[in-house]
Parts: C-alpha cells; structure tokens; sequence
C-alpha cells in the first residue's frame, strides 16, 4: 500500500483536480490522507464529499498550524509501505505511482523522484505526455552529490519515499522552506536513490504561493533552512562532500538572495525595507566568506552592483542576461523541470 499526503489550505479552486488525479492512479492500493490545515473557503468541504465517496481518504480538520505540521499529521497515520506527498494545487500524472513504484520495487531503492511539468495556469492542466522510460539509480553518497547539483531537487512532492526512512524524521513545524530541513537526512537514511526522467507531477505556479509570494518570515526561514542545509554538507566533509561541494551550496544560495533580493523589490507595504535590509546584510555576508574567494571577479562585482543600484541591471536587457547567468553559474546548467 502506498500512503499519499495531500495538503489543504484555501484551495477550493484547485483541490479537485488535485483528488482527482490521486484516486485515477493506474495504481490502486493507496491510503489517502488529506489534511486540511484550517481552509476558510470551503476546501475542507470538498475534502469531505470525495471521503464519502472513496473509502480510501481519510480527512484531518485541523486548525492551522502551517505547511510543517499538517505533513507531520499526516505522516503520524501514514500506514503505506511508501509515501507520497501531494499540494492541492499540484496534480500527479495518473502513471505515477505505479512508474515509480515499479522502480522502487526492482531496484529495491529508497528514494524514488521524477520530473515535474510547470504550468503557469488558473485552468485544468494538460497531462504531459511520457514519451521514454529510462531512470538511473545512485548511491546514498552519490545522492547527495546530485542534490548538491540540483539534479535531485529539494521538494518533498517530486519523490517516492520507503516508509521507514520517515521513523525518526518530522517537517520543522512553524517554518516555510521546510524541504531543505529534511532532504539529508532522508538520503543519509536511503541505501539508494533512483532518479525516473519522466514528467510525473504537475506543477501548478502561482504568484500567491509560497514559493513566488515573499515575506520577511518568508526569508527568515529561507535563511534557517538553507544554514541547516548547508551546515549538513560542511559537517560531512569528507565522510560524504568535498569543499567544492560546500562552495557549490554557498554559490547556490547566494543566488537564491539574489531572487529574493528582486521579489523584494517588488514589496509595496511597509514591510519592504525591512526585508531589502535582511537580504542584503546576507548576501554581503557570504560575499565575505572565504569559501566563496573563487568566485570569479565579474560575478562579484556584479553582485554587488545589483545590490547597489538594481534598477540599472534589472531592467535592461543585458542585466537579464546577466541574472540568467548568475543563475546557471550558482546553481548549474540542470534542467529540472519543464515549463509549459
């Protein structure tokens, strides 16, 4: 049986298309736990409806407590010898679980991920077509150097997870940005990891998500979670990284501040200053760091140019060439997703 976690929050225009394309699985013999974290707009209704149709859910009303705790709520029940999780307003191809599963089961694999499609659309998203069925399997040490690399993303949603690796493992409650908190030590508990080059869930983006929404909470635990991440990678050297490795991290999320640094730009309460402030003392902060000494002189100076005046080099063409180049310096060139 596979256990697949969906969580609610004010998602009424969505959350349909999200419980449809978990009880249409190829693959039947699921446990599916929703927890609606305290939705005011009538999502937890619809959860409700679709319970008293399919004997397989199992809804959880919970007054909200955030992202963190309602996946912990539905892990504590969780009774599947895998785990899935699912956002309401994202959607599985309807293969998916039987795909991954599949792997799962020959390579006898701990951590199964795959592909994800983007749609930037309020409407009913369009099933990628799968067109190949090749995957790569991967040490627990190699692993971690994929994350590293971007190749395996972060993201909780993306994968296949052998029940037991979650015994001792819970979402840091009252944080965002939970996924990097978590992504180590679930490969340090995983003998293998397989990776399927398949487009298997559908990502719905939205600019009121958490993901492209920003706060100084926000930010907050972005920074806490990405210092976990990476205070993970510097302990482990050499037992499983390099410092290359510990660079790579620090490239990565002084590219992630530099994002911010624009959403930022883009505030218009009474909060904007704040948040400019907080990002900025932390990207300054790693262009000190002698791990990042390496970084090539153009890429400093135009860091710190972007901080300086980043009315000049956003707008302009070239200062978007040059974004985008950051971009694939920080993180690499992988391709992690499909926008559509």
């Amino acid at each position: 049986m596979i256990s697949i976690i969906i969580l609610v929050y004010n998602v009424r225009e969505y959350i349909e298309e999200a419980l449809d394309s978990v009880i249409h699985q190829t693959y039947q013999n699921l446990q599916i736990i929703v927890v609606d974290d305290g939705s005011t707009d009538g999502s937890g209704l619809v959860c409700d409806e679709y319970a008293k149709r399919d004997n397989r859910i199992t809804v959880i009303h919970q007054e909200n407590k955030g992202l963190s705790a309602a996946r912990n709520a539905g892990l504590d029940i969780a009774k599947g010898e895998y785990i899935a999780f699912l956002d309401s307003d994202d959607a599985f191809h309807r293969e998916m679980i039987e795909r991954l599963l599949g792997v799962a089961q020959k390579e006898r694999a701990d951590i199964v991920a795959c592909d994800i499609a983007s749609f930037w659309t309020q409407k009913k998203m369009k099933e990628p077509r799968i067109r190949r069925h090749d995957y790569k399997c991967l040490s627990k040490t190699a692993a971690m150097h994929a994350a590293v690399k971007g190749e395996i993303t972060c993201l909780s949603w993306d994968k296949l997870y052998a029940s037991h690796i979650w015994h001792d493992v819970r979402f840091p409650e009252g944080r965002l940005c939970e996924d990097f908190a978590v992504l180590f030590d679930l490969l340090e508990r995983a003998d293998k990891v397989c990776k399927v080059n398949e487009l298997l869930v559908m990502h719905r983006e939205r600019m009121t998500s958490i993901t492209h929404a920003i706060s100084f909470k926000y930010l907050k635990d972005y920074n806490y979670s990405r210092l976990i991440y990476d205070g993970y990678v510097e302990k482990h050297i050499p037992e499983y990284f390099s410092h290359e490795h510990l660079r790579q991290c620090k490239r990565s999320r002084l590219n992630a501040y530099l994002v911010d640094y624009s959403k930022c730009l883009r505030i218009r309460d009474k909060s904007r200053e704040r948040c400019i402030k907080y990002v900025k003392r932390n990207m300054m902060k790693l262009l000190r760091d002698d791990d990042l000494d390496r970084l090539d002189i153009k890429y400093r100076i135009g860091y710190i140019l972007f901080l300086l005046c980043p009315w000049l080099i956003a707008p302009s063409y070239n200062g978007i060439y040059f974004l985008r180049n950051l971009i694939r310096y920080s993180a690499g060139s992988v391709k992690r997703r499909k926008i559509i």
